[in-house]
């Protein structure tokens, strides 16, 4: 799952199996805890493997940072998205650093 490898800074360092797992005193007291739970692990474990961050740089950023980073990897944010491996190798090609 996910979320095993995104426990919350500060929290205990054990992998959560669940989002429900989050509420050891008894269930949560609405779903809406459950989903934002559930939504976080999708996000960190997103995040990981996207940018290759850790648990305490996720757990750092603001949402406006994740937002914007996240509209650029889309096209629908105001910069460009990341060079591919071909544009990156044309680069090498054309500005070889010797």
């Amino acid at each position: 799952m996910v979320g095993k490898a995104c426990p919350r800074e500060g929290g205990d360092p054990s992998p959560v199996g669940s989002a429900d797992d989050l509420f050891q005193d008894g269930p949560p007291p609405s779903r809406g805890h459950t989903y934002f739970a559930s939504s976080i692990e999708i996000l960190c474990g997103t995040v990981s493997a996207v940018l290759g961050w850790t648990p305490d740089q996720f757990w750092h950023a603001t949402p406006a940072e994740l937002a914007t980073i996240f509209a650029v990897f889309t096209g629908r944010g105001p910069g460009q998205a990341p060079l591919g491996t071909e544009q990156l190798e044309k680069l090498k090609e054309t500005f070889p650093d010797g």
